[in-house]
This record gives structure tokens, sequence and C-alpha cells, in this order.
């Protein structure tokens, strides 16, 4: 098998639920900007050639940023 396909095959057994974390932002000097929780999910199609990202950033003051990418 390629290295390419291995790495697929790698990726799908192994990333595709969901990810919980906390996102920290620092400025050039290194000073927390800011922390907020994040939920970053992955999901592919039946045949698996394609996954869908979806990331959901909740700040501290209750603001609920939702992102796709493909």
């Amino acid at each position: 098998m390629q290295l390419k396909e291995r790495n697929w095959q790698n990726f799908i057994a192994n990333h595709m639920r969901d990810w919980h974390g906390i996102w920290t932002r620092y400025s050039p000097t290194g000073e927390i900007m800011e922390s907020f929780q994040s939920l970053r999910s992955f999901r592919s199609n039946p045949e698996k050639t394609i996954i869908h990202q979806s990331n959901r950033h909740i700040y501290a003051d209750g603001k609920i940023e939702k992102k796709l990418a493909v």
C-alpha cells in the first residue's frame, strides 16, 4: 500500500469522531489574548472518500461560532 493510502486509512480509522479541547490565542509577545472551548467533528461519506469537518467555538461570553470545512 502506498504511503498516501496508508495515511488516509489511518486517518479514517482513528479520527472520525468528536474532539473536545481548548484553544488559546497568544500575542506576539507570548501573552494570552483569549481562550475558548472547541468541538472539532470529523465525519466521512459511506464510501470513506470524503471527510466533512465542522468546528464549533464556544467563547466565555456565550457566543458560539460554527464553521464547516470539506
